[in-house]
This record gives structure tokens, sequence and C-alpha cells, in this order.
């Protein structure tokens, strides 16, 4: 029998459950759902068990069509835990159940139209305590993806934001991961002597790395005694590169640069 995912869902019935937008099976089925799918579709199919880079483990279902296999559905192994009382520590030692100590067990946050499954990390938060979040969000019962937008401190209120599939996300990463890592990991750039970096450097800045060549637009360099270069920008520009981590990359390019370790001091600057 070939899988198509009408078939699938009725052999895996059984093992699993629709948890608030995720398809879900318990640790304790997978053994016998693989027996199922065996039996079911014999060649025709084949099950493979998958960590995706976030630590959860799938249960995926694959259909062998032709040459190559197809991915027909995919299972999270683990369960929502219901709201009640936990068993008593010795009665499941008893049946030689593992304990799990509930505060170690993420909570899903429920609103009206959504289910918080899991919390991946804060990314910024306001005076008033609303915090940009990176989540696993099901919305509208639908399945879960990956969610970033301002939450409410109760979670209650939510502002504009954007989902993401696991693919758009890995492809996310890989374009950050360019943006801010990319061109730090080799600076190739041209090479100069001090004395020449005033004359040259509108040209040379062109080639700084992409997280500080926009504020480095209009601006002047002076070279004085001690290896000390004077960058002077607009007060914006200035703004944007006095942190401490684009400090560091300019004066890893401007060494690059001369070829030696220098002491970038920035100023800010009205005339330019």
């Amino acid at each position: 029998m070939r899988i198509l995912k009408d078939n699938l869902a009725k052999t895996m019935k059984p093992y699993t459950k629709l948890v608030d937008g995720q398809w879900c099976m318990k640790p304790t089925k997978v053994d016998e759902a693989i027996e199922a799918i065996l039996k079911t579709y014999g060649s025709e199919g084949c099950v493979g068990i998958i960590t995706n880079d976030f630590g959860k483990v799938f249960f995926v279902v694959y259909a062998a069509d032709k040459n190559y296999l197809r991915k027909v559905k995919e299972y999270y192994i683990g369960v929502t835990l219901p709201a009640k009382a936990p068993k008593k520590k010795a009665d499941a030692e008893k049946k030689g159940e593992e304990i799990i100590s509930m505060s170690e067990v993420f909570q899903p946050i429920k609103g009206e139209n959504y289910v918080i499954l899991k919390k991946m990390g804060d990314l910024s938060e306001s005076d008033k305590g609303w915090k940009k979040e990176l989540n696993l969000v099901a919305w509208h019962g639908k399945e879960a993806k990956y969610d970033i937008r301002d939450w409410a401190p109760d979670y209650g209120r939510c502002g504009k934001g954007g989902t993401f599939s696991e693919e758009e996300l890995r492809k996310l990463y890989a374009v950050l991961k360019q943006m801010f890592e990319g061109e730090q990991q080799d600076i190739n750039v041209e090479k100069c002597s001090m004395d020449n970096l005033y004359k040259k450097w509108d040209e040379l800045i062109v080639s700084a790395p992409l997280q500080i060549r926009k504020c480095l637009q209009n601006s002047r360099v002076d070279i004085l005694p001690d290896n000390r270069v004077i960058v002077s920008l607009k007060k914006g520009n200035y703004d944007a590169i006095a942190s401490d981590e684009n400090r560091k990359v300019l004066k890893e390019f401007v060494s690059a640069i001369v070829d030696q370790d220098v002491n970038v001091e920035l100023v800010e600057s009205s005339i330019l």
C-alpha cells in the first residue's frame, strides 16, 4: 500500500494525539508505531527518529517513491502534561515510572486563539515590561510554528510579528550568520601604510564589514602618534558604531588595513 496522508492518519491514530496544534506521540508508543508502519506498508515505507537543532525529537514517516524517500508526516515524541495533581513519588516508583519535577516542565501558555508550546528566548524588553520573544506557537489550532513578536507581561496581549517554519528559520539563521560572522572570520582588505590611510580612506571603507560599512560613509580618519587612529563620524553613525562590539570590529578592520595593531578612537563631528 502506498503511504498517503489520509491512510497514514488511520494507521497512526492509536499512537498519536493532536495536542494544542501539534501531533504528539508518547515515548512508550514508539516501538508499537514502528511495527504498525512496517506491517501496514512493508517496503513502501520506513521510519526515522530525528533530533532537530533545538533538541526536539520527532518520529518521521517516509514513503519509498522510486529511488528516493519522501517525508510524509512527522510526530513530536513527547506529551503536553495536563494540569492535574502529580502522582506521589512512591507510587510512581513502584510502577517503574520516570519521575519528572514539575518545575522542569514548561507549562503551555494558552490564550483565546493561540498556545505558546515552548519559549525559545527573549530578544528585547521595553520599559513597560513587554518582551520581544522567539517562541513555538500554535495559532488557531493549526500546526505550531516559530514565532517572533512582542508580548505583554501576562501574555494577554501581543503585537504584530512573524511566523516561521523550521526550514525558514534555518534559512534565517544562515543569513544572520553570514551577516554577523562571515565577513569577520577573514577580513580581506587592501593594505596601505598609516601615512596613506587618510588619503585612501573613502576607497577602503567599501570593503568594511557589513555591520559597520554604512556607518563609515562620509566619515574621516586622522592619524596621531603611538598608532592612534581617530575616526570622525556624524551623530547618527557615531551612536550606531559606539557599541563595544562594533568598536571591536572597526579596530580589527583598520588593523588589517595597516597590518599592525592600532588604537581606534571615535569622535562625533557636526561638520561632516
